[in-house]
């Protein structure tokens, strides 16, 4: 549409929708984001629809629809205006239309989560609720930081073979980590262990000597001092 020239003291918006454009003339400095939203609205042709005007990044009309659209005035001979329109019925239709219960909302995802992490702190997951609901986790800051099993590669073959599985050594070092009595002594004396962990079967196997030459019975490791503490889970064979 070619451009009309403004009035004096007022100027023209040029309006565009969906590659449409349209130019509103004789705007000025006192013309209603309302007024000015129904002039384009019919415009264009959107009468039943709701509109939204855009100048510069900025909504026309956020401070009620009886403010002016241009609060601070405009210089120039035409505002560049973006139209933004959704059909009433269409917009009714989805506001009616109900949530699939198959799929969660942001909600539901977020009571999940806090959920999650209530479960985590009460250690009450599943595996891991050894000796009932009162003694189901370590204490929040005096506790074994890590639980860390030796893996197959530690055995030379497959676990389940001739050896319990890694996930058989973790629960064991789970339950002995919330057992009462060491969680009590763990607080007590206010202690941090950085990792409690499997003895490796091939350092055990190294030790046999000791075992035979000077009667001693490796039972496992206190590293630097209590850094780490590495146990003996498995039987000389392996097999339990």
């Amino acid at each position: 549409m070619a451009s009309i020239p403004p009035v004096s003291g007022s100027f023209n918006v040029k309006a565009t929708f969906q590659g449409r454009s349209e130019i509103i003339p004789d705007v000025n400095d006192a013309t209603t984001a309302s007024e000015l939203r129904d002039r384009i609205a019919s415009a264009l042709g959107l009468t039943d629809a709701s509109v939204k005007l855009l100048h510069k990044g900025k909504v026309l009309g956020k401070d009620g629809p009886d403010s002016p659209a241009f609060p601070g005035g405009f210089k120039g001979k035409s505002a560049k205006v973006l139209v933004m329109a959704t059909d009433l019925a269409t917009a009714e239709g989805l506001y009616a239309m109900k949530s699939d219960p198959l799929i969660r909302g942001f909600d539901d995802e977020d009571e999940k989560e806090r959920r999650r992490r209530r479960t985590a702190e009460l250690g009450a997951a599943d595996g891991r609720r050894w000796w009932g609901p009162s003694h189901s986790s370590q204490h929040r800051h005096y506790r074994f930081v890590k639980i860390e099993p030796c893996d197959r590669h530690s055995f030379g073959h497959r676990a389940g073979s001739r050896t319990p599985h890694e996930f058989r050594a973790r629960e064991l070092l789970e339950r002995l980590a919330t057992d009462p009595g060491v969680v009590a002594v763990m607080t007590e004396r206010e202690l941090v262990v950085n990792a409690l962990g499997e003895m490796d079967p091939i350092d055990d196997r190294l030790m046999q000597k000791k075992k035979t030459e000077e009667g001693m019975c490796l039972l496992g490791y206190n590293t630097n001092h209590g850094l780490r503490i590495d146990l003996k889970l498995r039987t000389d064979d392996l097999s339990g």
